[in-house]
């Protein structure tokens, strides 16, 4: 509020999903479930996607919008490789008795290496804490030690990044009344030639990651559909593509750099804050 005069918020994701959801409904858009992507094929005039129940459907255009481990890139290009970024990520939801917690705080604990932020998400609900860590480790975790650990192992990890804190007791409670742990090597995708091919374009973490610390892979996608669906309102696909790229690459670019760099905390507020996407008479940031 100092700075923008607008209060920072917490949102557990599902309300962002149920949000979306319903103005999907609202707009009579049909939303097909339990889909595994197996290939895609382009034809001169249309482009063809083969799933895993052999059902084929045949559209215009695809958005591969299916995040890091994109099958759809593969479309664009097959040797894409990810690589390890040097983080591992925990998310959770929790509780707290008798900790009063501002609904517009972020609580940081950080000690250069380990990062615990967490913060009210939910005005009612009694699972009202979403809370993230973040922790550098050059080598990668094992996955059955970490994305497939049991619940008592993630706390251990957690408490051993912790060893040497003083820490309080609303932060070791909100460890505890966690039921589910989210864990997550992340990865990112360097050098990255094209963001689209033929009819197929990729968007959100499917093209670009984001740094966690950067705190902007929600945003960046929220972007890139909002870029997107402009591009392809005014041009045809093929300039839509082009335009959409030539603006979401400069700016993702940008901002990951900044983080990467360590730049000061302003030029970082200043680059996130400044961009704007005009549509129609209105202006969303």
């Amino acid at each position: 509020e100092k700075y923008y005069d607008a209060p920072l918020l917490n949102v557990m994701r599902d309300q962002i999903i149920k949000s979306l959801l319903k103005e999907v409904h609202r707009q009579g858009i049909e939303v097909k479930y339990n889909k595994k992507l197996i290939s895609i094929t382009q034809q001169p005039h249309s482009v063809q996607v083969l799933f895993e129940d052999e059902t084929v459907i045949t559209g215009d255009i695809v958005i591969g919008a299916d995040g890091t481990f994109s099958k759809t890139r593969e479309a664009i290009a097959f040797n894409a490789k990810l690589d390890y970024s040097g983080f591992w990520g925990l998310q959770g939801v929790s509780f707290v008795k008798d900790f009063v917690l501002d609904e517009a705080t972020s609580y940081f604990y950080n000690d250069g290496n380990f990062q615990f932020i967490f913060g009210k998400a939910h005005p009612t609900n009694k699972m009202n804490i979403l809370w993230q860590a973040f922790s550098q480790c050059p080598e990668k975790l094992p996955t059955k030690h970490f994305e497939k650990a049991n619940q008592e192992t993630i706390r251990q990890l957690l408490y051993k990044q912790m060893e040497h804190w003083n820490i309080p007791k609303h932060l070791s409670d909100i460890i505890d009344h966690t039921n589910m742990f989210f864990p997550r090597s992340i990865y990112e995708i360097k050098d990255f030639p094209v963001w689209s091919k033929g009819r197929v374009v990729l968007v959100g973490d499917a093209v670009h990651t984001a740094n966690p610390f950067v705190g902007q892979g929600a945003s960046y996608s929220l972007e890139d559909a909002m870029l997107i669906a402009k591009m392809l309102r005014d041009h045809d696909y093929r300039d839509a593509f082009y335009y959409y790229e030539k603006d979401r690459r400069k700016r993702t670019e940008e901002l990951n750099a900044l983080f990467q760099h360590m730049s000061i905390q302003n030029d970082i507020d200043k680059k996130m804050n400044e961009y704007t996407i005009e549509w129609d008479e209105e202006t969303y940031v």
